[in-house]
Order: C-alpha cells, then sequence, then structure tokens
C-alpha cells in the first residue's frame, strides 16, 4: 500500500511539473523577400528552453500549449555618410490553452552597418531580443505559472492615497459617454538599454484610479471603458480606433474623454508633440502617437463633446528621468490646432515638466483633478474644476517639488464661449 501511494504521488507531482509546450511560427521577410527565420527563432527557442519550457517543431504530434506567431519585415532606410539604415517592423501574437490573446506590435527597430545586409542584421537582432523578451514577459519564467492575461491589463500594486479610496458613486449614468484610459509606467522592460529612471512613477496608478472615477462618480458604464497600462504602439492604436468607431456609430451623440499618463516628447527638428507607447524608443518618436493626429482622429466624427486630459508634458521634461536627452535642455513643443467640440486640459505649459506627487502615488496634475472629483462627486464644471487645479498644482509642485508646473486647458473654436459651462455629471 505504501509503495503505491508513493507511486500514485510520483505520477501526480510528474504531471503538475510537467513543461508547457510552445509552438513557434516566424515568418521573415528581408527587404521584402522571403528568408530563412535565421534570427528571431532561434533567439526566442532558446530563451524558452532556458526558462524551462519545451519548443515543439511544425511535424511534432505533441499538443502546444501556447502558439507563438511572429512575422517580420525589414526595410531600408537612408544612406548617410557611407552608413546605411534598415529598420525592422514586426508583429507578435501569443496564444494559449488557458484564453491567453496577447498581440503585440514592433515599429522600425533600427540597425545600422556599412552595407544594408550588416544593417539588416543587426535590426533583426535586436528585434529577436525585444520579441523574446515580450514572450518571456508575457509566458512568465516559470512555466507553471504562466501568465494569464498580458501584465499590462492588471491592477497596478500602489498602497492607496486619500483620492484611491471612498471613491463617490453616482446614480446617474452615462450611457453615450466612452472612456480611453492610458497609464503608460513601465518602459525599461519593453525596450533594451533603458533603465528604471525613465519610467513615470505612478502613471499605470493614474489611470487605474481615474478610470475608477469614470465608472463610479461619473456614471459611465463600465463595457464603455477601455484601460490600458503600459500599453504598446499597437495597443494604443487599438484603443483609439475604437473609440473613434464608436463615435462614428453613435452619429453624434457620443461623449469622449481620452485620458494619458506616461511620457510626451517633441520631435527634435519639427518640434511637433507625441505621445509615447512603451515600446517606441525616444529616438524613433515619429512612430509614436502624434497629438496633432490623434486630435484629428477624434474629432473625424461629430461628436457631443470630446475631452482630452494629458499628464505629460511634451519638453523633454519627465517626473523622473527623459525617455531620451535632447540637445538643448528642453523643447517647446509647436501648438497644436483643435477643431470640433474639443477640449484639452494638459498637466503644464509647454516649456515646463509634469511633476509627481509621491506622497499621494499620482501625477501631481492628476492627484487634483480626482480631489476635485472626489469633493464634488462629479458634480463640477469644466471651469470650476480647472480653476481648484490649477491653483493647487502651481502651489504644491513650488512647496513639494521645487518645480513650476502650471495646468493649461484650451477648446476648440467652436466651444470657445461655451466649454466653461460643461459639466462632468450631465
Amino acid at each position: 500500500m505504501r509503495n503505491f501511494l508513493i507511486l500514485v504521488l510520483f505520477f501526480l507531482f510528474q504531471g503538475a511539473w510537467a513543461q508547457m509546450n510552445v509552438l513557434i511560427r516566424a515568418k521573415e521577410y528581408f527587404f521584402d523577400y522571403p528568408g530563412n527565420p535565421s534570427y528571431i527563432a532561434p533567439k526566442l527557442q532558446n530563451m524558452l528552453v532556458k526558462n524551462g519550457f519545451r519548443c515543439l517543431t511544425p511535424d511534432d504530434t505533441i499538443k502546444s500549449d501556447y502558439v507563438v506567431t511572429i512575422q517580420a519585415n525589414s526595410r531600408r532606410g537612408s544612406n548617410v555618410n557611407n552608413l546605411c539604415f534598415a529598420y525592422v517592423d514586426a508583429s507578435l501574437t501569443v496564444t494559449g490553452n488557458d484564453q491567453l490573446n496577447y498581440i503585440q506590435e514592433f515599429s522600425a527597430i533600427k540597425g545600422g552597418g556599412t552595407d544594408y545586409q550588416g544593417a539588416n542584421g543587426k535590426a533583426y537582432k535586436l528585434a529577436a531580443q525585444m520579441i523574446s523578451d515580450s514572450v518571456i514577459k508575457v509566458l512568465g519564467t516559470k512555466p507553471m505559472v504562466a501568465v494569464k492575461k498580458p501584465v499590462q491589463e492588471e491592477k497596478p500594486a500602489f498602497p492607496p492615497s486619500d483620492v484611491d479610496v471612498n471613491i463617490p458613486v453616482s446614480k446617474k449614468i452615462q450611457p453615450d459617454t466612452y472612456i480611453v484610459a492610458i497609464g503608460n509606467e513601465d518602459y525599461s522592460s519593453f525596450q533594451t538599454g533603458l533603465n528604471s529612471e525613465v519610467n513615470v512613477d505612478a502613471a499605470a496608478n493614474d489611470a487605474f484610479i481615474f478610470s475608477q472615477y469614470c465608472i463610479k462618480t461619473l456614471g459611465v458604464p463600465e463595457k464603455n471603458v477601455i484601460l490600458k497600462t503600459n500599453a504598446t504602439l499597437g495597443q494604443m492604436r487599438q484603443a483609439i480606433a475604437k473609440l473613434i468607431t464608436l463615435a462614428q456609430l453613435k452619429e453624434g451623440k457620443a461623449s469622449l474623454i481620452f485620458y494619458f499618463s506616461g511620457h510626451g516628447l517633441p520631435d527634435e527638428e519639427t518640434k511637433d508633440p507625441y505621445l509615447m507607447p512603451v515600446d517606441i524608443s525616444g529616438s524613433d518618436v515619429k512612430s509614436a502617437i502624434s497629438l496633432n493626429g490623434l486630435y484629428k482622429d477624434l474629432t473625424k466624427y461629430p461628436a457631443r463633446r470630446i475631452t482630452v486630459i494629458l499628464d505629460a508634458c511634451f519638453s523633454g521634461g519627465a517626473r523622473n528621468q527623459g525617455l531620451i536627452a535632447l540637445k538643448g535642455v528642453k523643447i517647446k513643443p509647436k501648438e497644436v490646432t483643435l477643431s470640433g467640440n474639443l477640449v484639452v486640459m494638459s498637466s503644464s505649459s509647454a516649456d515646463e515638466s509634469s511633476t509627481i506627487f509621491k506622497e499621494k502615488n499620482h501625477g501631481m496634475f492628476t492627484y487634483f483633478l480626482l480631489k476635485k472629483l472626489q469633493s464634488t462627486k462629479g458634480a463640477v464644471s469644466y471651469k470650476n474644476l480647472f480653476d481648484d487645479v490649477l491653483t493647487n498644482v502651481r502651489l504644491e509642485s513650488v512647496t513639494v517639488n521645487n518645480k513650476n508646473q502650471t495646468p493649461q486647458i484650451t477648446g476648440s473654436p467652436e466651444v470657445q464661449s461655451t466649454w466653461e459651462t460643461w459639466w462632468f455629471v450631465e
């Protein structure tokens, strides 16, 4: 009997610690011509094996637990002073039997060399590292505790501040209001060569708590709220596209709110401002989300009102360390033209940094915005809310961080005479 129990336990533990099987499907194209998967797939396979996974071949009859699909394409860039540049664009999909469905896009991964073949190789090697890091981050380093969802969808772990608790609950419902809330905090995990100093402390908490106020205090149905933390370029584009589609389908009846906390960055040459996804390098700012483009997209279709709230600066400053060292100390970004029923609230003026309120685990601007929504239970006009935020942020930023921070609010010409009377809870 004793031997029988030992045998049963042996098989139970053997089953519990069985390796997870991963099937890799990779297609790599070199300057638009099919090539052998000689960079990404071998690198990924090596990292998976080191972390305890079993990698299957297409001929294996063993059922896969996860399928990793990669498609990559390289393209020629410029030739400057006999130095060639190549870029790799790639898409990554990870699906699993545990309902995992993770999608990430990689844009303009850059490599340089004395010829295009060498530049292409360097770009692909960097792409292989970035994609492998993303897969390991999603599946986890221990196969038996593989992540069931992308890390960026989870609630950020922050100690609660006074605005994180006792969130007022409204009896009103705003079924035609749609929200996108993005908090991009962890840039260093998605880009090789960055240290944690470039991360935007508390940005994930900013977006998460803002989304809770939208649901509980503003009465927006939870299904109408898209929350993304540590969002990639692909995820940001998908969220924005969905918001635009909803505006189109509502035929002028929708109210849209777009909230972003994270890095903003200007293009050094054009000075155009951009919102930075976590997987886009500061040296490739043109691949990020153009603020001009965002405003045009949000006003593409008629809407009752469109509100953009930005806890980000665009001068090259940051809560901690900037995403990239600019040639100048700061760049004053170009002013953006607004149209449609659009109001933009931003956390600082053009040449200032947007600071953090460390004690509260929020951006200074977001904290006082939430504080006003909390104290008024959402029954506040845009003007009264902003006046209060402006006063408090200017004072506390100097007191706490010894930095000037002056929030801004701008309405398009169409709403210049009416936005002050808009209310968050209608």
